[in-house]
């Protein structure tokens, strides 16, 4: 949207106008009239705006939507190999840097984005990612530029997919009947509330935690990715609220607190847990936001009161009541996960499975 101009520029109107009428007597009655030196239009000041926020022009002009500091890059920098993504706003590709080798995402908005709520959400995305920074836990956002009316994000790339891919996987184990193992579990709250404390400390809300949206690095390390949805502590926003299988329930009255993605991340817990096809609507759905929360009670199925009471304190239906992500790092199982150093080796993994 383009700023409104200094309301000064329009002051002492009805001045101007008399002006204007004096002017044209004075013309009315002197036959021959000297020619006057043009005026310079007086310019109205506009309001310093981010350039984010800037209106697009229907051309094929580069222009960059992050800090000058960061390296740019366009199209042309990529050899894009495959896709490996797609949501409803945009596709996401393995691409290839033709300066340095590396591998990247590039996301890349399906279709020119004149649309002002569409293009305020890839927007929102980059600001975000900009504002987090590096952190262990977070898909970096790298660059960020609009071309031709298409957006294009380079991003840290996670190639061995999100959380789901590997929920799915554990199902097709044991006749259809398998599950994560409880210690995975444990590493996986890990990672997420490392990264999701990161985003808090910066003001910041995602709005739309759920396993496809946790992403698995190289060395097996879950990141948060997507960030189009979140909004800042202070941002008055309506619209999205994210993945309603996974929304916290005062989303529906559009309060948003940080306390909201310990509720996503909770019920992304129990559905590790569980192995349950969480509801998108229903009497279950609003049975899980009331508190009333079953777990299987077969001896196969068995979890460990631990997870379940802590399942049960994120997904609180009172957000004040929820664990806060300080509180959550705090537990035992995870303070003794934060002294464990990752690592690939054989010595680490039987350490994990001993957890």
């Amino acid at each position: 949207m383009r700023p409104l101009p200094d309301q000064s520029a329009f002051e002492d109107k009805s001045e101007l106008v008399l002006k204007k009428v004096r002017i044209k007597e004075s013309e009315d009655i002197t036959p021959i009239s000297s020619p006057r030196t043009p005026k310079t239009p007086k310019i109205c000041p506009k309001t310093p705006t981010k350039t984010p926020l800037r209106t697009p022009t229907k051309n094929t002009t580069i222009h960059f939507l992050t800090q000058k500091k960061r390296t740019k890059s366009t199209s042309n920098d990529f050899d894009y190999l495959t896709e490996i993504g797609e949501g409803s706003f945009a596709k996401v590709f393995k691409a290839k840097g033709k300066m340095d080798n590396k591998l990247y995402a590039i996301k890349k908005s399906k279709r020119p984005i004149w649309e002002t709520s569409e293009r305020n959400q890839h927007i929102q995305e980059i600001e975000n990612g900009m504002k987090l920074g590096f952190h262990n836990n977070i898909a970096q956002v790298l660059c960020a530029w609009e071309e031709g009316g298409h957006i294009y994000i380079q991003m840290e790339l996670c190639e061995r997919g999100n959380l789901k891919d590997a929920l799915n996987l554990a199902v097709q184990e044991e006749g259809g009947a398998g599950k994560l193992p409880e210690y995975i579990i444990w590493q996986y709250l890990y990672d997420v509330a490392q990264g999701l404390a990161h985003v808090h400390e910066k003001g910041i809300m995602h709005l739309d935690i759920k396993p496809e949206n946790l992403l698995f690095s190289n060395d097996g390390v879950l990141k948060i990715g997507d960030f189009g949805v979140c909004s800042s502590a202070n941002e008055e926003k309506e619209g999205d609220e994210g993945d309603q299988v996974y929304m916290a329930p005062e989303l529906l009255n559009d309060i948003r607190t940080p306390a909201a993605d310990i509720f996503s991340l909770g019920i992304t817990l129990y559905e590790m847990a569980t192995n349950y096809n969480l509801p998108k609507k229903g009497q279950m759905w609003r049975n899980l936001r009331e508190g009333k929360i079953p777990f299987p009670e077969d001896d196969d199925a068995i979890i460990s009161d631990d997870l379940k009471n802590l399942i049960l304190r994120m997904m609180d239906p009172d957000p004040a009541k929820r664990i806060t992500i300080q509180g959550l790092l705090k537990i035992d199982k995870l303070q003794s996960l934060s002294c464990l150093k990752r690592s690939t080796s054989t010595l680490y993994r039987l350490q994990r499975k001993l957890f």
